[in-house]
């Protein structure tokens, strides 16, 4: 059953020779095309854009744990710890085009480490509910999981930052800097 603007509508099986829809409205009893009753019982969040960051929104500054990316004023990426160019393009290219797999309600109020992305759109926060198998990013502020795949993660939590880390902690120290 539905109502719209004091026109109410109550939907019947479909037919069993060309699966149209029976619909009654007052005394008339109509037979339709069954093209969207699908997008009637679907849940909220499959309407939901699956993209983690607004299509047209330009990333300024990314903050991941232990790692910062951000863009100057003269449009120069740099990080902390510092990575090569196409590492940095690549990342700010995975958190502009990735998309989930799937959404869901509910962000749990108390999640893991911050994900916080400056944007032409605006600030973007993500709380991280779950790293493996999948990753599980949180918007508290949309009430929304959004899940994505192991190689998705890998991608977006910049492993090769992680590897350039531990790169670094096992680089020899120069000796003007022992004492």
């Amino acid at each position: 059953r539905l109502s719209l603007g004091g026109a109410e509508l109550e939907f019947g099986g479909t037919a069993p020779l060309d699966h149209r829809r029976y619909v009654r409205m007052a005394e008339k009893l109509y037979l339709l095309d069954d093209s969207f009753s699908h997008q009637l019982t679907s849940k909220s969040t499959d309407f939901v854009d699956k993209k983690l960051i607004p299509e047209d929104a330009a990333i300024h500054a990314l903050i991941l744990p232990g790692f910062r990316l951000s863009k100057s004023v003269e449009g120069v990426w740099t990080s902390t710890p510092e990575l090569p160019p196409e590492q940095l393009q690549d990342l700010i290219m995975h958190w502009s085009t990735s998309r989930a797999i799937e959404v869901r309600r509910g962000a749990p109020k108390v999640l893991g480490e911050k994900i916080d992305l400056e944007t032409s759109a605006g600030p973007i926060r993500f709380s991280i509910y779950q790293k493996k198998p999948e990753l599980i990013l949180g918007r508290e502020d949309l009430d929304l999981l959004f899940v994505m795949t192991g190689e998705t993660a890998r991608a977006l939590l910049n492993q090769p930052a992680a590897s350039a880390l531990k790169n670094a902690a096992e680089a020899p120290v120069p000796a003007e800097h022992l004492e």
